[in-house]
């Protein structure tokens, strides 16, 4: 749902200003931004933070989590690596393999998904950043036990990174 009286979409190639209010050139057929599924102008979509989340994206990128490199990246593919540090959309991991680190685009990257009992990161969502212990598994969901607070939180195994010990 819009709260603002504007949106704003930005794209490396064009800037345009969308107003619900009067505008000097028409609205397409249908759009309205606070009409939920209707077809919106340049395929700009807005999501609900956290509700659709692609990790090709990589918004989920931090440090000290497990990562496997996919498919897309021949020479490494499949190996596990650790995230060391993030610069843009580059990342320094080091192979557990090789005992090397490299510089990789997160595009390459999917974080390992964690068992019960495993040290995990948040890597998307309010809690990002945060760490806690995955008690247990229901489904998608894991209940973690946050560092932090002693917190029990339900949080979507997708929200979480495993971390390295």
């Amino acid at each position: 749902m819009f709260t603002a009286a504007s949106v704003s979409i930005n794209t490396p190639c064009v800037s345009r200003l969308y107003s619900p209010q009067a505008s000097p050139s028409p609205s397409p057929v249908g759009y309205s931004p606070m009409t939920p599924g209707a077809p919106s102008p340049g395929g700009y979509n807005p999501h609900t933070p956290g509700s659709n989340i692609e990790q090709g994206s990589g918004d989920w990128v931090t440090t000290d989590i497990l990562v496997r490199v996919k498919d897309s990246f021949m020479d490494l593919m499949g190996q596990i690596g650790v995230i060391r540090s993030v610069t843009g959309g580059m990342c320094s991991v080091f192979m557990q393999e090789s005992e090397k680190v490299v510089s990789i685009s997160s595009d390459h990257l999917e974080p390992v998904t964690p068992t019960k009992n495993n040290k995990v990161k948040v890597i998307l969502g309010e809690d990002r950043e945060a760490t806690g212990i995955l008690l247990s598994i229901d489904g998608d969901d894991g209940i973690v036990r946050m560092e932090l607070d002693d917190q029990l939180k339900i949080l979507n195994l997708r929200f979480l990174g495993r971390l390295e010990h």
